[in-house]
């Protein structure tokens, strides 16, 4: 048994044998293979969902995933332990679309959760969920599973019980964005690995759209990859991030820059600041259409970026960059 790939999911595999007169065979004889999950996953041997902070602040906000499928995949029945629905103790929202955002919470929003979906969640005392009856979900380096992004953000969650990297599946189409992971307050930053369980936001610029997300290590080609910051502005291409910071939050989103392949209007090197729950708290620059969080501009001798300090938190904010190497 030759097993080349195996998590926590299930195993992909053939079989090879040999004789003393080094004739072998193969089984399956082409190159596809056998696949083995494990399903109906109950008692101890049920996945738990663990981790979630306590208080019910704004800083006990998560994205979660749930990557199983499931003999009920009832919200009620997925976080039994946490009681009966009360939003003095516990919250479960997920984004509606639109911009401003609308948002959508359990028990009139939803009432089911949905494999490679984001969910926030609160909890004020956290315990153990237990997700009885879980199957690892059918997929394989053959049938990946496919989420269907909407123009627009979407509020992902990994589909898989195993990390995922973003960028590897973002390589299939240009217009697919970067993953912003929630990183507490009303922030985020822009990440690649989705563990299990986990979710963010990606924005599409362009329609509708349905993508195979790939396990990690397994790339299909497709686009350049965005480029490293590079400060020396004396160059063609060059980029300055630019934080925000507030009291005990930073912005670490958004960036001015030049590039020779760069466009007047939206273009792959622009970013846009994901939809938050809590309020704002961006950088928000003009761009042609609609406010950008990184707005690249064609190579020039100058440029005059007009921006907006966008915030609901209390106390003065600062601006901070790298200016030691601006050549």
């Amino acid at each position: 048994s030759d097993a080349f790939y195996g998590d926590a999911g299930g195993i992909e595999f053939y079989f090879q044998v040999e004789d003393l007169a080094g004739f072998n065979k193969r089984s399956p004889a082409d190159e596809t293979y056998y696949y083995s999950y494990l399903t109906a996953l109950s008692g101890a041997s049920a996945p738990l969902l663990s981790g979630l902070p306590g208080g019910g602040s704004v800083n006990g906000y998560r994205i979660i995933s749930i990557p199983y499928d499931l003999e009920d995949n009832k919200v009620a029945t997925i976080f039994n332990e946490l009681g009966a629905q009360d939003v003095n103790s516990w919250r479960l929202l997920t984004y509606g679309g639109g911009e401003p955002a609308t948002w959508l919470e359990f028990p009139n929003g939803f009432t089911t959760v949905e494999r490679g979906k984001g969910y926030w969640i609160n909890v004020k005392n956290p315990v153990q969920l237990s997700l009885e009856g879980a199957s690892s979900p059918k997929n394989n380096q053959s049938s990946f599973f496919t989420m269907q992004l909407k123009s627009g953000w979407n509020q992902v969650g990994n589909p898989y019980p195993t990390p995922i990297s973003w960028e590897e599946t973002r390589l299939q189409d240009e217009n697919i964005g970067k993953l912003k992971i929630y990183k507490g307050g009303a922030a985020y930053e822009n990440g690649d690995e989705l563990k299990k369980f986990e979710g963010g936001f990606v924005y599409l610029n362009g329609p509708d759209l349905a993508v195979k997300v790939r396990f990690k290590g397994i790339t299909s080609g497709g686009r350049e990859k965005d480029l490293e910051p590079n400060t020396d502005i004396s160059g063609d291409n060059w980029f300055v991030p630019i934080a925000l910071n507030q009291g005990e939050f930073t912005n670490t989103l958004s960036g001015i820059g030049m590039n020779t392949d760069a466009r007047e209007g939206y273009d792959r090197f622009d970013d846009f600041n994901a939809p938050s729950v809590f309020g704002t708290f961006e950088l928000s620059f003009k761009g042609v259409g609609r406010e950008l969080a990184v707005d690249f501009t064609p190579l020039a001798d100058a440029h005059a970026w007009e921006f907006k300090d966008k915030t609901n938190l209390g106390g003065h904010a600062g601006l901070q960059w790298n200016n030691t190497v601006f050549g």
